[in-house]
């Protein structure tokens, strides 16, 4: 799902993504700065619930435009994982939004990217064996995928999260 400014998936539409991702398939779910996370909320509103979690959601309207390395002793970065297999950097994309990383934490999700500020913009949970559910992968920058799209490992991150998805 690439979110947009204004509502455009009706309920229906959000029924049918939260089935098949219940089922066990995988689901991406993409925003961006504020206001571009209404239906990834909107489907992260579902998700919470199934995952009975408190509200896992897209915020805040930060800065980026930077590209970020393998991140050491706290700040921005991304942390060794199957996502950022290959990677030497990544951009984190022109403006970002954020995830709260108690509220992932909570939703047994791994920290995969914080922005060049440290705020988290990626996160990845894994298929739990006692759930049906599959994986899910939160990114709070859609921008990666048509801006520096090759200078900065952008091509190459999102074709593991195609492979991890699968």
């Amino acid at each position: 799902l690439i979110s947009n400014k204004a509502v455009t998936l009706t309920k229906q539409h959000l029924a049918i993504i939260l089935k098949h991702w219940k089922n066990g398939l995988g689901l991406y779910v993409f925003g961006d700065n504020r206001p571009y996370y209404v239906d990834a909320n909107n489907l992260l509103d579902l998700v919470s619930k199934e995952l009975r979690i408190s509200k896992l959601n897209f915020n805040g309207n930060h800065h980026g435009y930077q590209s970020v390395g393998v991140r050491e002793n706290g700040g921005g970065g991304f942390l060794p994982h199957d996502l950022t297999t290959g990677l030497e950097c990544l951009f984190e994309g022109i403006t970002v939004a954020s995830l709260d990383p108690k509220r992932a934490a909570e939703a047994q999700c791994t920290e995969v990217l914080r922005d060049h500020e440290g705020n988290l913009i990626v996160v990845a949970r894994e298929k739990q064996q006692d759930m049906d559910n599959g994986p899910l992968i939160l990114d709070g920058a859609f921008t990666k995928l048509f801006h520096q799209w090759d200078e900065a490992g952008s091509a190459r991150f999102v074709s593991n999260c195609a492979c991890w998805l699968s």
